[in-house]
């Protein structure tokens, strides 16, 4: 399937990689059951389950979905700057639940890029209704 392609189904928007949950739930559910993909096998769940009320977006970001070839090494579609390229600590994905798509979006990448576990809490603390999940 191609991830480019949006996908509208049971109240939600799929940009791939990026889901819209509209405001009304179907059937009476209280929530959604989203599930990560695993970095090490895009065809595989990585266990991860999340529960998600209407009304609020999902975003994931990691460099194991869309990647180039050079040589032998496979470089990811999300650049990460020199200043931070040499930290101790990468995550494979982070996932963010957010009130809104664009926010989910930006702070999923972000906190890839960043690596950082006192910008997720500094996240979680000042956005009301925003969670992040980290695999490593």
């Amino acid at each position: 399937m191609n991830t480019n392609v949006m996908l509208i189904l049971q109240n939600m928007v799929n940009l791939g990689g990026n889901i819209r949950f509209l405001p009304i739930m179907p059937n009476g559910k209280k929530h959604y059951l989203v599930s990560i993909k695993s970095p090490n096998n895009s065809n595989d769940s990585s266990g991860i389950i999340l529960k998600i009320k209407g009304n609020s977006a999902v975003s994931t970001s990691g460099n194991y979905e869309r990647y180039v070839w050079q040589g032998k090494k496979k470089v990811g579609h999300i650049m990460i700057p020199n200043v931070v390229k040499n930290r101790k600590r990468k995550f494979s994905s982070v996932t963010v639940v957010a009130q809104n798509a664009v926010t989910a979006d930006w702070l999923s990448t972000a906190i890839f890029v960043s690596g950082n576990d006192q910008f997720i809490k500094k996240v979680e603390s000042k956005l009301p209704g925003t969670f992040v999940t980290v695999i490593e």
